[in-house]
């Protein structure tokens, strides 16, 4: 199982074949993930909505538009990605080329320094999840910026990478999430995956 790999000022360091050692960690890896998959899955969790194929699509709007989860059922789409990062932005800056003087995140308040979240932004987004309910429709909330970590067509098309490099940054993201957990965590009942 180990061969002679080199000899260094008179010791012998030996080295286990890498191929024999990645197959151990894979196969105990996707023996742990299996157990772990069969220990959370229910029928009635909502993490059963995914064990078949389902039709979705995106919804990266300037501003919350309900009308469109109607239009959505009747083309039989079973989910929605929704994005509202753009709701919180000048329509010149998205549709005049003009710069984002607004210095405004949706949900965060500003990307630079998070400090809990915008509760006009929070009410939007609860009236959008109603309106999503009320027509059946499963929601997947998609963030596109975080603290640290503004999205790229929102800071000059250049990439911001703070959040892997602070661990402020981190920390407020992980504050973030939690925030939007607790306050969506029952709206609206069983409206959101």
């Amino acid at each position: 199982m180990c061969v002679k790999y080199k000899e260094k000022e008179g010791k012998v360091v030996k080295k286990v074949l890498p191929i024999v050692a990645l197959l151990g960690m894979m196969s105990f890896g996707v023996q742990e993930m299996n157990v772990r998959a069969d220990t959370y899955h229910k029928g009635d969790s909502k993490i059963s909505f995914w064990d078949s194929k389902r039709k979705g699509t995106n919804f990266m709007n300037s501003t919350s538009l309900p009308e469109n989860y109607k239009s959505a059922k009747e083309a039989n789409i079973e989910y929605v990605r929704l994005a509202p990062d753009k709701w919180a932005k000048d329509k010149d800056f998205l549709f005049e080329d003009k710069p984002d003087t607004s210095g405004k995140d949706f949900l965060i308040g500003n990307a630079d320094n998070y400090r809990g979240l915008v509760k006009e932004d929070l009410e939007k987004l609860k009236a959008d999840l109603d309106a999503a309910q009320s027509q059946g429709m499963k929601v997947v909330l998609t963030m596109l910026s975080l603290p640290g970590d503004r999205w790229r067509q929102f800071n000059n098309n250049k990439n911001d990478d703070r959040i892997w490099e602070e661990e402020k940054y981190q920390e407020q993201a992980s504050q973030f999430w939690k925030d939007l957990a607790l306050e969506l965590k029952d709206h609206p009942r069983g409206g959101w995956l």
